[in-house]
């Protein structure tokens, strides 16, 4: 599902028109992002959490030529899922 379907699914749901729907869309989007840049977490009860986590600088390879590059430290975005996204696996 894109960007596009999500929303039209969305008005669907709430009976609302598309473009009101993207607007609420990118509403989210943007307060996520902008507490993201500030380090923080965003925690949706039984839904999961977004958090921020550095990690390291390593070394990895160029799979076209199998040289070594250096892989600068950085920060990422985490989502931990919650009880939202514990679904029932079916027996074998």
């Amino acid at each position: 599902m894109n960007k596009h379907e999500l929303t039209k699914a969305m008005a669907q749901r709430t009976g609302d028109a598309h473009v009101r729907a993207e607007l609420h869309l990118n509403a989210l989007l943007e307060v996520l992002r902008d507490e993201m840049k500030k380090g923080g977490c965003v925690v949706l009860s039984g839904w999961g959490a977004f958090r921020v986590t550095d990690y390291a600088a390593s070394a990895g390879r160029d799979p076209q030529t199998g040289e070594t590059i250096h892989i600068p430290a950085g920060r990422r975005v985490v989502f931990t899922p919650g009880k939202a996204f514990q679904f029932d696996t079916p027996a074998s």
